[in-house]
């Protein structure tokens, strides 16, 4: 079978994998010497019953794993699933940030969390119409909406700010060329 007919999970995977390295072979050892360098660090760390600190080893264990998973898709030639990952690699870093900080606490974490998840429900349940299996938990629903009323959404701008974590005013860079200015340490454009 071929690539066109398997896509990136065929026998054609093995090969892509290699070619990657091949090519790319200093920054995947680098990658993976970051890799084992956290996953070092997880284990340093002692055990703890503090709130804060078991939910802020919780999102770094998350970054670590995110950072390993665009890893293993970089390798097997999916660039764009890997960035994608690292988006979500860099907005934990936000909320990590923001805990290891002090300016966003484990409760109010615990609030932002009931508030996404209201939003959720109350995407599904103002789309009942268009999606009948919805109905059945109609009211299962609209009583989660109900108990988490009075959860607040923080949004990720600001996790960011309240860390401290913006990049010229830009909160996550989304081109080539901004990435690499943050990377040089420049100040890019917003326009």
């Amino acid at each position: 079978m071929s690539f066109e007919d398997e896509g990136f999970t065929g026998e054609s995977a093995a090969s892509i994998r290699e070619e990657q390295l091949e090519k790319y072979g200093d920054l995947f050892a680098f990658a993976k010497a970051c890799s084992k360098l956290a996953v070092d660090t997880t284990q340093l760390l002692p055990d703890t019953e503090d709130r804060l600190e078991l939910t802020s080893r919780l999102f770094f264990a998350r970054c670590t794993s995110h950072f390993q998973a665009a890893i293993c898709l970089a390798e097997g030639g999916m660039t764009i699933e890997a960035m994608v990952l690292c988006r979500s690699l860099i907005e934990t870093f936000f909320v990590l940030n923001a805990l290891a900080q002090g300016v966003v606490t484990p409760a109010e974490l615990v609030s932002h969390d009931g508030a996404s998840r209201k939003s959720h429900a109350n995407a599904l349940l103002n789309r009942k119409n268009t999606y009948p299996s919805v109905v059945p938990f109609e009211k299962i629903l609209n009583d989660f909406v109900a108990d988490k009323a009075a959860s607040i959404e923080i949004k990720l701008f600001d996790f960011a700010r309240k860390g401290d974590a913006l990049c010229s005013g830009q909160l996550i860079p989304d081109t080539v060329l901004s990435f690499s200015s943050v990377f040089a340490g420049a100040n890019p454009s917003l326009n």
